[in-house]
């Protein structure tokens, strides 16, 4: 589904949804993602969720979600994407990284000491009680429109 400021892409496994990713376009509003440190260029595509339903996990879904986002991307002309994900989640950091995603080290050098405290230990005891929000990274990607030909 394309829509004004934003792109649905949708996985289905047998006719039943499985899996969803949303990227908000360009200048796009992004539902909350403009609070999150470090922030995300708003002149760039940005990766607004992506979800795959737990007993699909680990099929590739995600990865395929991810790829059609950045094959739509690539095809309007865009030569970066942004995406946030928590610092905790290995599941997604893996996904992510594994499919060329990296800390662009503009925003790793504007790392606040939370920042940086929150990467080393996660945010201990008091993000485990929910005392403290755990933290998120920002991650790029460079798009190469050959790269989805």
């Amino acid at each position: 589904t394309d829509a004004a400021d934003r792109i649905l892409i949708v996985a289905k496994v047998g006719g039943n949804l499985v899996g969803v990713a949303e990227v908000s376009l360009p200048n796009g509003k992004r539902f909350g993602a403009e609070k999150l440190e470090p922030p995300a260029p708003a002149d760039a595509p940005y990766v607004s969720d992506v979800a795959v339903a737990p007993n699909q996990r680990g099929r590739g879904i995600g990865k395929s979600l991810l790829r059609a986002c950045e094959a739509a991307m690539a095809a309007k002309g865009h030569g970066r994407m942004y995406l946030h994900t928590k610092v905790d989640n290995e599941g997604a950091r893996a996904l992510f990284e594994r499919g060329g995603y990296a800390e662009p080290a503009e925003a790793k050098a504007g790392l606040t000491q939370m920042q940086i405290a929150q990467r080393a230990g996660g945010a201990g005891p008091l993000a485990a009680l929910g005392l403290v929000e755990v933290g998120h990274v920002l991650l790029a990607k460079e798009l190469r429109a050959k790269d989805y030909a």
